[in-house]
């Protein structure tokens, strides 16, 4: 039996390409809705929890890479559907910023680092990506609530969990880069 796939990225952008519509139903993407852009379905449309997990966000990049990039197979380059949910996934990522910077992922006002720099991870290289493809008005906002994200992580660790760490230092790596500083 010959395999389908050349390579495990073939694979990898396969199982991607399938799910784009599923992860798309998971995105609140009424304008008009309170909780428009929010990934986080237990949260904009079941009501099962309390919180926006800030973590769900990062889909955005995802959906971002299929937006900019010609992949074989797949026919997302440059769709409209997927820059409109990018634009309603940073909005909401903007929305739910607390002043200082930070992100909740579990409870209301936890400010927790793995949502903050894995969030921030996402947002710093879809800005990337996406360049002048994004409205003005969301470009210039989360390029504003980046620099707060990048500040608030400048001044807290998360030692415990070195993946967070890790990331933490890749979010603030990639948010100079989108910042120039």
């Amino acid at each position: 039996m010959k395999e389908k796939f050349n390579n495990d990225f073939e694979y990898q952008l396969s199982y991607v390409l399938n799910s784009i519509e599923r992860i798309m139903a998971q995105i609140d993407i009424d304008p008009l809705s309170p909780t428009y852009g929010c990934a986080h379905l237990a949260y904009w449309r079941d009501k099962t929890s309390d919180v926006a997990d800030m973590r769900r966000q990062e889909v955005m990049l995802t959906l971002a890479l299929l937006y900019s990039h010609n992949y074989p197979d797949s026919s997302y380059k440059g769709d409209k559907k997927l820059k409109f949910a990018v634009e309603a996934l940073l909005s909401f990522w903007c929305k739910n910023q607390y002043s200082d910077g930070s992100m909740d992922e579990w409870y209301k006002g936890e400010r927790a680092f793995a949502a903050t720099s894995f969030s921030t991870y996402a947002v710093a290289r879809t800005l990337i990506l996406m360049k002048d493809a994004l409205s003005e008005n969301i470009a210039i906002l989360t390029r504003e609530k980046l620099k707060k994200t990048a500040y608030w992580l400048v001044n807290h660790n998360d030692l415990f969990k070195t993946n967070h760490q890790a990331v933490g230092v890749a979010a603030l790596a990639w948010a100079g880069e989108v910042l120039q500083n």
